[in-house]
């Protein structure tokens, strides 16, 4: 089946500390803000920011439980890369943030003076985990998203028949990660420079969509039409907003109305429950100005 996928897109997170969050990823790690979106009354709903390798983040003032990344959710980590690298260690260090590695399934802190270091791991102020990967690195994976996946088999399944990614027979792009993670995994990858990760560990379920920071994630498509038939064939829902807004479309999606970005798009569930926005960028796409 040809890739229906393009590209990973943006990240959306919720954020109990939503200035601190923005100015962690705008001042420390390097993100530019873009754009911002706001409710019908004036008030800011989002913030949009971009890294200088394309990678976007959504960032919501809408808080969440403030249960931080633990084993009770899918979504593991965000790979990020940066040719900044040396200068943003050198920032997460002078801000007393903790940067590690995984061994032998644990997390180690290390001395960014101790060893040569092609990335480390750390967590921002809503306790999501970021890789931070040494940029024109050819022997990793750059752009990423990891998740743990109860339904290993299904999940994988679900990307590689209903969305056409690769199933990539590079994976040593992530021995560096998930053999540490002592688990296996497979490296599903977009038309372009980007991956989903999925990790085969097993992770409590038991959860709501505020619950957590990660909020959805986002894959570009090159035709939206298209990509809606391929998922609406595997027996998938639709739905106009967010999932947990309840608006599922009761006719197949049309492509026709852009969003407040400017751009088309849609959302789904994977198997794991993970909430994807499938979206296309037009030529009024706030995400590319």
């Amino acid at each position: 089946m040809e890739n229906q996928i393009d590209k990973l897109g943006h990240i959306a997170v919720l954020c109990n500390k939503f200035e601190e969050t923005v100015m962690f990823y705008t001042k420390t790690i390097g993100f530019e803000k873009i754009y911002d979106l706001h409710y019908d009354d004036g008030s800011l709903l989002m913030s949009t920011l971009r890294s200088g390798s394309g990678q976007v983040l959504e960032v919501f003032t809408m808080k969440h439980k403030g249960l931080g990344n633990d084993n009770n959710h899918s979504f593991q980590s965000l790979g990020i890369e940066t040719d900044r690298f040396d200068y943003v260690i050198d920032k997460l260090s002078s801000e007393k943030i903790d940067i590690y590695r995984y061994k032998s399934g644990e997390k180690k802190l290390i001395d960014k003076t101790s060893e040569e270091i092609e990335s480390v791991f750390f967590c921002d102020p809503e306790g999501n985990e970021i890789e931070l990967i040494r940029g024109n690195n050819d022997g990793m994976l750059q752009k990423y998203i990891s998740l743990k996946c109860n339904n290993y088999s299904e999940t994988k399944k679900f990307y590689s028949e209903a969305l056409g990614m690769e199933l990539s027979d590079t994976n040593t792009e992530m021995m560096h990660y998930t053999n540490s993670l002592q688990c296996k995994f497979q490296v599903l990858k977009t038309s372009t420079e980007s991956a989903i990760v999925l990790l085969d560990c097993e992770y409590g379920s038991d959860i709501n969509a505020t619950d957590y920071s990660f909020m959805h994630y986002c894959l570009i498509s090159d035709d939206i039409v298209k990509t809606a038939r391929s998922l609406e064939s595997y027996g998938c829902t639709l739905f106009d907003n967010p999932t947990f807004l309840n608006n599922p479309y009761t006719e197949p999606y049309d492509g026709k109305n852009a969003g407040a970005c400017g751009s088309l798009s849609f959302f789904v569930k994977d198997p794991e429950g993970n909430e994807l926005e499938i979206m296309q960028y037009t030529a009024n796409s706030k995400q590319l100005k």
